[in-house]
């Protein structure tokens, strides 16, 4: 399988990090080839790896697998980027019987963040490899320098300006062309022809800018100049 490799140095950048980690240290974990998209971690035998029963241990067979599969990741990854694993699942095959151990990650599914590896263990006697277990690993990159995604447009809301009326059908023109001036209510005490679903304010005015009143403020204006909001009264707009 062919890949995009955005750093051509990713090769110095696995070793760097996989020096770094105290297990590797450990174990006895050695990083052996590294190619875009592949790598390869070796596990000498000894006592310190071993179960109850003088095999490897399984827990050292998933963690040089995740790890293979993890910087086999890394090598497709910005950089300055980093790998962690979401999950993994591993079905061991036989028992890990051996001289050493040779895990092999390799990527199946790149992407930009998420990249799915499959891992395969192998254990070793003299010329002979024995696949003992194999494993799915989901791993995710963080940091590191992405392309920005494309802002959406969004459409700026027009401002009131002078007697301008506002588009929304939420308000009613007619009480913001009053608002806006200083002549008296228009015909019908500046009914809105049609209603408005909003319920009626108890009182007092939703809004403290006058530009802006809902159509349930429409309502006749008495003659003392006063306004008449859902049968309280409120004082007269400025």
């Amino acid at each position: 399988m062919i890949f995009d490799v955005p750093d051509p140095n990713f090769d110095r950048r696995i070793r760097t990090s996989f020096a770094r980690q105290g297990l590797n240290e450990a174990i006895g974990a050695t990083l052996g080839r590294v190619s875009a998209g592949n790598v390869e971690i070796r596990v000498p035998f000894s006592a310190g790896v071993s179960q109850q029963h003088g095999f490897f241990h399984g827990g050292v067979m998933g963690a040089i697998g995740d790890s293979a599969c993890g910087y086999a990741a890394m090598t497709l990854t910005q950089a300055g980027a980093e790998v962690l694993t979401i999950e993994y699942k591993v079905n061991f095959l036989s028992p890990g019987q051996g001289e050493q151990l040779i895990a092999r990650g390799r990527v199946t599914k790149p992407g930009r963040t998420v990249t799915v590896c499959a891992g395969d263990v192998f254990a070793v006697i003299g010329d002979q490899q024995k696949l003992v277990a194999t494993m799915l690993v989901t791993i995710m990159t963080v940091g590191g320098q992405r392309e920005a995604s494309p802002t959406p447009q969004t459409t700026p809301v027009r401002e009131i300006i002078g007697h301008e009326r506002l588009v929304s059908p939420r308000w009613c023109a007619r009480v913001v062309d009053y608002a806006l001036s200083s002549a008296p209510p228009p015909p019908g005490g500046g009914r809105c022809p049609r209603p408005h679903p909003r319920q009626p304010v108890q009182s007092g005015w939703p809004s403290r800018s006058p530009r802006f009143r809902p159509r349930s403020l429409c309502s006749p204006a008495p003659a003392s100049g006063g306004a008449t909001v859902s049968g309280t009264a409120s004082p007269s707009w400025p």
